[in-house]
């Protein structure tokens, strides 16, 4: 199963990457939402007290999408960590701790997509 779930995540990326670069529009805070999502679905663990998911997120931006989300300050960050927190509670995983979003910047990241 982590053989097609690596394929998914690479064709995933593969696919956004292509779009982001097409169209060069920037990053937009929903695929940062979707994207956490898919990770804690993606990553979850089975434990003897229930389904664990990650409650660390780290997104490496591109510096001019970096500085976009800067207006929103931590707001952002915030409510990214919210919509972890939502999402687990939906569908019944559990969190060893609070949600922890971070925005960090890379030079390595093109514009519109992120690691």
């Amino acid at each position: 199963m982590s053989v097609l779930r690596e394929f998914e995540r690479r064709l995933e990326g593969a696919v956004e990457g292509f779009f982001a670069r097409a169209f060069r529009s920037g990053l937009q805070p929903v695929e940062l939402a979707k994207a956490v999502q898919r990770y804690a679905g993606n990553y979850q663990n089975v434990g003897v007290d229930g389904v664990f998911v990650p409650n660390v997120y780290r997104f490496e931006l591109n510096p001019a999408d970096h500085e976009r989300f800067r207006e929103f300050g931590e707001s952002l960050a915030n409510e990214l960590s919210d919509v972890v927190t939502r999402t687990a509670a939906e569908r019944g995983w559990q969190l060893r701790g609070p949600a922890r979003v971070e925005l960090a910047v890379s030079e390595k990241v093109p514009v519109g997509t992120y690691e």
